[in-house]
């Protein structure tokens, strides 16, 4: 297991337990949360960039007060992107975090048992994997991010902060919704090939998920 995944479920949990007063101790709860994405690239070096199908997998505290929810959760989840190069080869990028949201939701009653929900919140993301496949007839490049080419890294995927926007429907402790997933900051902090001028690459996630409450 990554060192820093200790640590990472001790700030969720601290999250989750801050006051929140003795009157509303009895509204925590715990879920699990999953779903298919739909991921991409921004920024100059996004070209011709196609998306990319990963998912999301995690769990999650539900802390609700006056109609509000505290929601802080660790998730894993996959992003990438596909591109078309000049020179024929077409490229797949997978990245794999460990990330930590802190969403604030609001919920609005829409009929008997249902309600609708709407928030968002700030992200943290651990690279914990990298990948790039490149393929161009018949010769395929499929490397880790970390293999040395000889003149350096092929890459270095930097912790990515992410703004998290969300809204569905909850029946219940059971929900269905969308997830929109920004990255705020540089995919990549190296990239062979690439000037620092052009390495603004950002990802841009849509999930379709649901979640269950205990």
């Amino acid at each position: 297991m990554p060192r820093f995944i200790p640590p990472t479920l001790s700030l969720v949990g601290l999250l989750a337990l801050s006051p929140l007063g003795r009157a509303e101790a009895q509204s925590l709860s715990v879920g699990v949360m999953a779903g298919g994405s739909l991921s991409t690239f921004t920024g100059t070096l996004a070209t011709d960039v196609k998306n990319y199908a990963g998912f999301i997998v995690g769990g999650f505290v539900h802390a609700s007060f006056a109609g509000f929810a505290l929601e802080p959760g660790l998730f894993y989840t996959r992003k990438g992107a596909k591109s078309n190069e000049t020179d024929g080869s077409k490229v797949t990028n997978q990245l794999n975090y460990i990330q930590v949201p802190l969403i604030l939701k609001l919920g609005v009653p829409v009929g008997p048992g249902a309600r609708f929900y709407f928030g968002g919140g700030p992200a943290i993301g651990l690279n914990i994997g990298c990948s790039l496949k490149s393929v161009n007839g018949t010769s395929t490049l499929d490397e880790k991010c970390d293999a040395d080419l000889g003149s350096g890294q092929l890459a270095k995927p930097a912790t990515e902060v992410s703004a998290i926007g969300v809204a569905g429907l909850e029946f219940g402790k059971f929900s269905l919704g969308l997830r929109a997933d920004f990255g705020l900051n540089k995919t990549y902090s190296e990239l062979i090939g690439a000037s620092p001028d052009d390495l603004n690459l950002k990802t841009k996630t849509i999930s379709a998920v649901a979640a269950i409450r205990f």
